[in-house]
């Protein structure tokens, strides 16, 4: 059973995080393998006086299901990331975030309720997307899209006006984010453990009277993008800005994205290596 009277692992400052009890949270994906398991769960945890089930103000989240129903954690918990810890539990399709712990069978689930056996915590870094007066954090990536018609939209860096766009939209992504929409679109992979994120245009128009400059740009903590949305544009009814596969706006006046300073804390069973995973998944040369 849970010894949650324990010092963590994972460093804040250099000072170690000591936790007592802990109020937890279940999400889970809609596979028979997840369901089961969140009931095996239920019942090893109903018993323990440590855990206490809590869906509105939880500290643990345990994520059972691929990367999409992470992202779907992120999206419910996004205005309390800075204190959860989430454990995802790989039972879905592919897994960048959730692949850091697989249960298998009954000796794997004790494992999981073994907190304090669990020697690594993973950090990721978050963009903090503002829309007007609305803040959403995101963990793999932020898109303004329209589909319909060429979007007009003013970029610019840190105040200092980069481009006038059109075309699709923009999309901009964490390091973690860069092996999704932005790889298919163009962009590049970053290596997750840096604190960077990046910006690609999407299907800008390109003529030989107007070009933007269609490259993935790759920013540091130090740069702020501000988007201008142009006034003139008529058609607006099909613009969309999106958060991790949420759609949180369908218009704005002034967009900006940043490295935020918080990060979402994983708790993993085992080390994970970032160039296999990357290999196993995208790489056939054998």
């Amino acid at each position: 059973m849970t010894k949650i009277n324990l010092i963590s692992d994972y460093n804040v400052n250099n000072q170690m995080e000591v936790f007592k009890k802990m109020k937890y949270s279940i999400i889970a994906n809609d596979y028979p393998e997840s369901l089961e398991l969140v009931k095996t769960l239920n019942n090893e945890l109903k018993n323990d006086n440590d855990l206490t089930l809590d869906d509105k103000n939880p500290e643990l989240v345990f994520v059972i299901g691929g990367d999409g129903t992470f992202l779907k954690a992120i999206n419910k918990y996004n205005n309390q990331l800075e204190k959860i810890r989430f454990y995802p539990i790989k039972k879905g399709g592919i897994g960048f975030y959730t692949n850091h712990n697989i249960v298998e069978d009954d000796n794997d689930v004790k494992k999981i309720l073994a907190i304090d056996k669990c020697k690594h915590t993973y950090e990721y870094p978050l963009l903090e997307v503002k829309i007007d007066d609305k803040t959403i954090y995101t963990i793999n990536e932020a898109k303004i899209l329209n589909d319909i018609s060429p979007q007009q939209l003013d970029i610019y860096i840190n105040d200092e006006k980069l481009e006038s766009f059109k075309g699709s939209g923009l999309v901009f992504s964490t390091p973690s984010g860069t092996t999704g929409f932005m790889k298919s679109v163009g962009g590049a992979i970053i290596y997750p453990n840096l604190d960077l994120f990046e910006m690609q245009e999407i299907s800008p128009v390109s003529t030989v009277i107007f070009k933007t400059i269609n490259s993935p740009i790759i920013f540091s903590k130090e740069q702020v993008i501000k988007i201008k949305n142009s006034e003139n544009l008529k058609d607006k009814d099909n613009l969309k800005v999106i958060s991790d596969a949420k759609q949180i706006a369908t218009d704005f006046k002034e967009a900006k994205i940043s490295l935020s300073n918080k990060k979402v804390r994983i708790i993993a069973t085992k080390m994970v290596d970032r160039t296999t995973l990357l290999k196993d998944i995208f790489v056939i040369n054998k």
